[in-house]
């Protein structure tokens, strides 16, 4: 069975660079680990180790720099094909030799710089190499006699590339002209050839029979094939970058949801062809001609995995039963990373439902390759359990505090509930007095672990709150053959003078129609959610044949009088837990037909 996932046998070449004792390697050895996890063939290519071994006779004199740096590119460009990554860490000081080095290998080369400082470096000296350049045994060492030259040139190529291939320029080409201008300035000129943009017009699969192509496609978040839906998101354009994305990030986890953790991507195959068509925006139906991607990607699906023991260590406030329950997954499961990352979140809800919000749970997964499993152990340091010591609001300018503490579920003295305090903001945004807040975003949690014993804590939290406009005010008017002529304004707020109170204020007038309302809502009663109020309103209709008659209205008797109607009254009501009580009263009702 095929291991590497290079199918056209063509490796990236990472070239890390940067002062001596600048981590390259320590990097590089950390990159190499976590490569050789998801199946890659890695080797390693030290600037130092390659010196010592292959090239004695060379120094640390700039020239002898460029020549290693040289041989290694060399080296490189032979052994790439074995490799699906080299890892190079080398210092590389020069521009023009690092230049040298991605000119032989092509676009493979990748070029990253390690940024830490001299002082750090000096202080580091692992090799000892520093010191035998301060007592003069090492001539022209890099850093203390001869400078390190920036990467800035570089990285205003990297970034000129990355946005002409989001244009769908993949295969633009960038060069460079430098001119020294005295006494101590550059002038840098970037040529930029942009070259045909290329759109994906295909994505064929091979060796998947878990999921059809069109479902793999679908999963691919970054870039699409053309059609109709893809050209007016833009993610036809090609970059090899989101390809890459949509490959590890939708591919690889739609197979992950179904246990294949050891899906095997290879290479994909890209053949750019020229492409004729028609266009529809801007200028329809111009005929355009330009670049297109066809793109084949072979996966080998390999066995699926299924869920083995499940294991809790240093768990005191819960059992296991209680852990399994929560956590959702069980033995003989398929194995789903989504499933499992939910089933740690739900771990740590209830451990911040009882005040432990320390709570740290270290997991591993042991996978089983005879048995296609993978066991998963959880070791739990539950730490202390915090209990909230003060709350404060900070922006209310017009809102009380105990206008916000009445809907807060946690209280001071209490264990602090990361469950009820999620309840606490859903509650607050309910009220409508404040924009939208977010726990993760508007909350300070400050714990204090030396504050209280060896077993609990305290903790204090500030709640930043924005407060929006609560009051409102409206203005009507107009004429209606039933109502005749009328004018009115409205007055409502729902955080009266910052209590929580509701006061809605409607008065109209008319020729025929009068309405005066006024209603006030209490919702809380000494802090207890009893939600009382009252209405008082005032209604008045008169309704003459007069007014309908018009040039006939002197027939009719002045002051005759159809239809009259007034009504004045008040209503009371309250509502508590599962309680509604309303009582009406109408102190003057007249109705009168004449």
């Amino acid at each position: 069975m095929e291991t590497r996932y290079s199918s056209n046998n063509m490796g990236k070449v990472i070239w890390f660079c940067g002062l001596s004792g600048s981590g390259k390697t320590t990097i590089a050895s950390g990159l190499k680990r976590e490569l050789k996890k998801n199946h890659r063939t890695v080797k390693i290519l030290d600037g130092d180790d390659v010196r010592d071994k292959l090239h004695r006779h060379l120094s640390f004199t700039p020239d002898d720099i460029r020549e290693n740096n040289r041989l290694i590119s060399i080296m490189c460009q032979d052994m790439k094909d074995n490799y699906d990554y080299i890892l190079v860490p080398v210092i590389a000081p020069f521009q023009d030799a690092r230049d040298s080095a991605r000119k032989k290998i092509g676009a493979d080369f990748i070029e990253l710089f390690v940024n830490a400082g001299l002082d750090e470096c000096i202080r580091r000296d692992e090799k000892g190499y520093y010191k035998k350049a301060f007592n003069k045994d090492i001539r022209g060492f890099i850093g203390i006699e001869t400078p390190f030259e920036p990467t800035v040139i570089q990285r205003a190529i990297v970034a000129l590339t990355d946005l002409l291939a989001e244009k769908g320029r993949q295969y633009a080409e960038i060069s460079y002209r430098s001119e020294n201008v005295p006494p101590n300035a550059r002038i840098l000129t970037f040529q930029i050839d942009e070259g045909p943009k290329v759109k994906v017009k295909k994505i064929n699969f091979h060796g998947n029979t878990l999921f059809s192509d069109r479902e793999l496609r679908k999963s691919m978040k970054f870039i699409k094939q053309t059609g109709l839906i893809a050209f007016f998101t833009g993610k036809t354009k090609f970059d090899k970058r989101k390809l890459e994305g949509s490959l590890e990030l939708g591919v690889r986890k739609k197979y992950e949801e179904k246990g294949y953790m050891k899906l095997l991507i290879k290479e994909p195959k890209i053949e750019v062809k020229d492409v004729k068509g028609i266009s529809i925006f801007p200028i329809p139906f111009r005929r355009t001609k330009g670049k297109g991607v066809y793109i084949d990607i072979e996966v080998e699906e390999n066995d699926q995995y299924r869920v083995g023991t499940i294991q809790f260590t240093g768990n005191d406030l819960f059992e296991k039963a209680i852990l399994l329950r929560v956590f959702g997954m069980q033995k003989g499961d398929v194995f789903n990373s989504d499933l499992i990352r939910k089933g740690f979140e739900n771990l740590k809800k209830i451990y911040g439902s009882r005040g432990f919000i320390n709570w740290t749970p270290i997991p591993r997964q042991e996978r089983d390759e005879v048995n296609n499993v993978v066991n998963i152990v959880f070791d739990f340091e539950e730490g202390k359990q915090f209990f909230l010591r003060r709350l404060d609001f900070v922006g209310n300018t017009t809102t009380r505090d105990k206008v916000l503490r009445r809907e807060v579920l946690v209280h001071e003295g209490e264990p602090f509930s990361t469950t009820l305090w999620d309840y606490s903001i859903l509650r607050l945004n309910q009220l409508g007095y404040f924009d939208r807040l977010k726990a993760e975003e508007d909350s300070e949690i400050k714990p204090d672990p030396a504050a209280g014993d060896e077993k609990t804590g305290e903790v204090d939290v500030v709640l930043k709150v924005k407060e929006k406009g609560k009051n409102s005010v409206s203005f009507s008017g107009g004429t209606s053959g039933f109502g005749g002529n009328f004018i009115g304004m409205g007055y409502s707020t729902n955080n009266f003078m910052g209590y929580g109170e509701s006061i809605d204020l409607q008065l109209q007038g008319g020729t025929r129609m009068s309405n005066y309302t006024l209603t006030f809502t209490e919702p809380y009663i000494k802090n207890r959610p009893f939600t009382t109020g009252f209405s008082i309103f005032h209604r008045r209709f008169s309704f003459h044949e007069a007014d309908t008659l018009g040039f006939l209205s002197g027939l009719v008797p002045l002051g005759s009088e159809l239809y009259k109607q007034k009504t004045t009254g008040f209503t009371v009501f309250s509502v508590s837990v599962g309680l509604v009580a309303e009582c009406h009263l109408c102190l003057v009702g007249r109705n009168c037909c004449r």
